[in-house]
Parts: structure tokens; sequence; C-alpha cells
């Protein structure tokens, strides 16, 4: 699980402007950054699977961001345990 946060941190850090950036496991229920730390209200990616692609993993991320302070916060949930606790992407 560390490596796969450390590649999330790490596609955002490839565009210059992020500097902030941390990944999160995330589960329902849990809080997650409303604004960055210069009080901009964030901007949201909505859920996206990560079950396509090169290194398919059954999970699902969400990034809020702030391009201005080059903000990231990435949350993570991992089919698993989004099962565990019966939520969906869609709910």
């Amino acid at each position: 699980m560390d490596e796969l946060m450390r590649a999330l941190v790490d596609g955002w850090k490839q565009v210059r402007q992020y500097r902030d950036v941390e990944a999160v496991e995330w589960h329902p229920g849990d809080a997650m950054a409303e604004k960055c730390h210069d009080g901009c209200t964030l901007l949201n990616t909505g859920w996206q699977s990560m079950a396509d692609g090169f290194q398919a993993v059954d999970g699902y991320r969400l990034t809020r961001f702030c391009r201005e302070h080059g903000f990231a916060r990435i949350y993570f949930i991992s089919g698993p345990s989004a099962a565990e606790h019966g939520w969906s992407p869609h709910s």
C-alpha cells in the first residue's frame, strides 16, 4: 500500500507546481480537506476507478487540489474496503 501511495504522490509532483501533496487511505466517514493551507476551496476530480491501466488496482481514488498553491490531497479506498463498508463511488 505504501508503494501505491508514493506512486500517487509522485505522479502529482511530476507537475512542477504541486509541492504539498499527500495520499491517504480513506474510509467512509473520514474527513477530507475542503481548503488548501491558504484557504482556497479545493477542486475535485471525483472518484476514479484504478482498475484500468498498466498497473491495475482494485480501488478508487479522489483528488482534491489547488492549482494556485500547489496543494493536493489524494484519497484512496481499496475495493475490499469499499465492499466491507458497503460503499460505492456512486453512492
